[in-house]
C-alpha cells in the first residue's frame, strides 16, 4: 500500500499528480496514482479532490474492517477530515445490491425523509445513505473499472442530527407553483445530484443519473409513465442517440394550465434529465 499527502493537480493524460510533502521530499520521482483509481475517486466525488486529501493504492487506512465487502477487492482510496473514501473492484453484476443488503442486515439504516416532489432517489423517501450511531456510509456504483464496475464507498463520523428522520432540504417552493409528482430513476440507475427552482410563473427540476447505460428514449419513456400517471398529457417524444425531448402539459390545483418539457442528454456514462414547465395565460 502506498500513501502520500500531497498537492493536487491533474495530468493531461488524466492521472492524478501526486507531489510529495517536505518530508517526504527526499524520496525519488512524484508517484502517479493509477488512472481508474483516479477516475473512480472522482466521480464519486461531486465538489473533487479536497486539497488536505490523503491518497491510498490497495487497503485504505482507517476505513471501518466491518464495512469491507469480502467478496471484492480494494482498490484505493483517500481521506479527509471525518470522511474516508474506499473504491472496490466489482466483477458480480449484483454487487451493489447485495452489499447494501448486507448493510441493512447488520443494522444499517436509511433515514426516512419526507415525501418530496420532481425527481427523487431510487430509494423514495428515503435519503440516499445509510446511518448507525453517529456514523453514515453511501454506496454507488461508478465507472471507469478495467472488468465490471466500480463502487465508491464513502464513510463518515457524521453529526448525530445528520441521522434523523427529517424534511427535505431546500423545499420552498411557494404555495401556488406547480407540484410536481415524485419522479424514481428508473430500473438500475440512480441519481448522483438532483435539484429544483421555481418563481412565479415557472417551475424546473433536474437530475444526474447514473448505473445502466439506458438511451434517452427509454428514460423518457420513464418518466413520461410516471408523469401521465399523475395526470399529466404528453405528445409523443423526439429523439435521438444522445438526445430527447417531449412535451407535456398538466393543471395545478387552481386549473390552472402548464405547459413545458422533458429533455434527456446523454453524458459520458451518466444521463442528465431536466423537466421545466411553465404557467400559460390561457386555463
Amino acid at each position: 500500500m502506498h500513501h502520500c499527502r500531497m498537492l493536487l493537480r491533474l495530468t493531461v493524460v488524466g492521472s492524478l499528480l501526486i507531489t510529495l510533502s517536505p518530508v517526504a521530499a527526499a524520496q525519488s520521482d512524484p508517484t502517479l496514482l493509477p488512472t481508474p483509481l483516479v477516475s473512480a475517486l472522482m466521480a464519486g466525488h461531486q465538489y473533487g479532490a479536497p486539497r488536505d486529501g490523503r491518497y491510498f493504492v490497495g487497503t485504505v487506512p482507517g476505513f471501518p474492517t466491518g464495512l469491507v465487502p469480502m467478496s471484492a477487492t480494494a482498490v484505493g482510496g483517500m481521506s479527509s477530515g471525518t470522511e474516508i473514501v474506499a473504491i472496490f473492484a466489482d466483477t458480480a453484476r449484483r454487487f451493489l445490491a447485495s452489499y447494501i443488503k448486507s448493510l441493512t442486515d447488520s443494522g444499517w439504516t436509511q433515514p426516512v425523509i419526507e415525501p418530496a416532489s420532481g425527481f427523487i432517489s431510487s430509494g423514495g423517501g428515503r435519503s440516499s445513505y445509510l446511518c448507525r450511531d453517529s456514523s453514515r456510509v453511501a454506496a454507488i456504483a461508478v465507472p471507469g473499472a478495467p472488468v465490471g464496475a466500480f463502487i465508491h464507498v464513502t464513510y463518515q463520523r457524521a453529526d448525530p442530527f445528520a441521522c434523523v428522520n427529517r424534511s427535505p432540504f431546500g423545499r420552498t417552493q411557494p404555495t401556488k407553483a406547480l407540484e410536481l409528482p415524485l419522479l424514481t430513476p428508473p430500473n438500475g440507475m440512480h441519481s448522483t445530484s438532483a435539484g429544483s427552482s421555481s418563481s412565479g410563473d415557472d417551475v424546473s427540476a433536474r437530475v444526474r443519473l447514473a448505473g445502466d447505460t439506458l438511451s434517452p428514449s427509454a428514460i423518457l419513456a420513464h418518466y413520461a409513465t410516471l408523469l401521465v400517471a399523475a395526470g399529466w398529457t404528453s405528445e409523443t417524444p423526439a429523439t435521438a442517440a444522445t438526445i430527447g425531448a417531449q412535451t407535456f402539459q398538466v393543471r395545478d390545483k387552481e386549473g390552472k394550465t402548464w405547459a413545458g418539457w422533458l429533455l434527456v442528454s446523454v453524458d459520458g456514462p451518466e444521463r442528465n434529465a431536466t423537466l421545466a414547465m411553465h404557467r400559460t395565460a390561457t386555463r
